[in-house]
């Protein structure tokens, strides 16, 4: 699984009916009205990811919500599930843990809130049942120790936050952790992500408003007051550069470098710098991309990413090799991020191309509920309007190559934490 959470914008901008309102819980409720498929997703977003959690309890706690009710035993869950039509979905990251029940258009009021109470709101995490489901994510834990991606993942952003131990691990946590968790853990962190503040209901569909805000309304009533019990972990936005090697020695490596930026997401300098990613790794016709594989070939695959993290953000490049063209690797990518240097990197058919490409990502219609859920989901966490998709692509067509040469000074040489994998 990979560690480092992507940015992807599904434009919801031209959908209709984008309605929002407080419950009078004062809970925040967004509601898109969809006819495309008789369905509809409601979901519950709190604000308890893993970076509020030891590591690996937030994950157990979500994955264990249909091991059973106060009422109803794991089977019976499901089975009402079943007849219903309807699935349940959880969803942990480091900033939430959701719970999204998907239903078919004619699924009643009564049904939806009978179900979110059955799975989520009653839990009891019964100990048998936990045993098998820590089981289960133990597996995932060994098999991702095997994987080198992961591996560089971990390692990375432990060195990138070597005071934030929540958000360094893995979502699944690690093995002799799990152990120590039981029934009680469990219980305890439910409760006080049940009454967390920040949490919003999002709801995406085909039903109607009256409809939403009755499903709305039910869930909020089931909350508990809201009080401050789970700490957000805050992260360090210095950099103190290094360099490890994992498994050395080895004929192939994947590599990962990163670097923290002082840009926050809601900038212009932040599209500017969506935008030098298009043009520098964000896909097969950037620069790293062309540079390294197609013309030089001393990788088999590149790429870049960038994150948008608290109040600055983060970029990353990744890829595999022969381990011995590593350090040419290095060296060029060095080069391409030095301002000074970069000449060759920002050229005008360079930048144009990246331009259309990012505009093209930016305004593709993702027509499915579950993509524009997850857009949502995003917007509700990074505390953004519906309208943020609006906001970045006008402010792309505003952009011209000065603009990505000013964020590109942000980038200092030998700034980069650099791990290596040997596969």
């Amino acid at each position: 699984m990979r560690v480092l959470f992507l940015i992807f914008f599904f434009s919801v901008a031209h959908a209709a009916n984008v309605v929002g309102w407080q419950t009078n819980r004062q809970i925040p409720v967004t509601f898109i009205q969809s006819h495309e498929v008789p369905m509809f997703d409601v979901a519950l977003v709190f604000m308890a990811g893993s970076r509020y959690a030891a590591p690996g309890l937030a994950n157990f706690t979500g994955q264990s919500t249909l091991l059973g009710s106060k009422f109803q035993n794991k089977e019976q869950v499901n089975a009402k599930l079943n007849h219903s039509g309807s699935e349940l979905h959880t969803i942990i990251n480091p900033n939430s843990l959701i719970f999204s029940v998907r239903s078919l258009a004619d699924t009643s009021v009564e049904t939806v809130n009978e179900l979110f109470n059955s799975a989520v709101f009653t839990s009891v995490f019964p100990s048998q049942e936990i045993r098998s489901q820590r089981a289960s994510i133990i597996s995932d834990i060994t098999f991702d120790q095997t994987q080198p991606e992961a591996i560089a993942q971990q390692a990375l952003y432990k060195l990138l936050f070597p005071s934030s131990p929540k958000f360094y691990s893995p979502i699944n946590g690690y093995a002799d952790t799990l152990e120590n968790f039981h029934t009680s853990d469990l219980q305890i962190f439910h409760n006080k992500m049940l009454a967390q503040p920040g949490t919003s209901i999002l709801i995406i569909g085909d039903l109607s408003e009256e409809k939403a805000k009755l499903i709305a309304n039910n869930l909020s009533k089931k909350l508990p007051p809201l009080t401050t019990s789970l700490k957000e972990e805050r992260l360090d936005k210095d950099n103190t550069p290094q360099t490890i090697s994992i498994n050395p020695n080895q004929p192939q490596t994947y590599f990962t470098f990163a670097t923290k930026l002082p840009i926050g997401e809601d900038t212009k300098d932040f599209v500017a710098l969506l935008l030098l990613n298009e043009l520098m790794g964000g896909n097969t016709s950037s620069f790293l991309f062309q540079t390294l594989r197609d013309q030089q070939g001393v990788v088999y695959d590149i790429h870049s990413d960038l994150t948008a993290i608290d109040d600055f953000s983060l970029f990353s490049i990744s890829g595999q090799s022969d381990s011995k063209d590593t350090a040419l690797i290095g060296t060029i990518i060095d080069k391409a991020f030095n301002a000074a240097t970069s000449t060759e990197v920002l050229t005008e058919k360079r930048f144009n191309v990246a331009k259309k490409s990012l505009s093209n990502k930016l305004k593709l219609n993702k027509s499915s509920n579950s993509k524009k859920l997850h857009q949502l989901i995003y917007l509700s966490e990074h505390n953004l309007t519906t309208k943020h998709n609006e906001w970045l692509i006008q402010t792309l067509d505003s952009l011209n190559i000065k603009d990505v040469e000013k964020v590109l000074k942000n980038f200092k040489p030998n700034q980069f934490y650099k791990v290596y994998v040997g596969s």
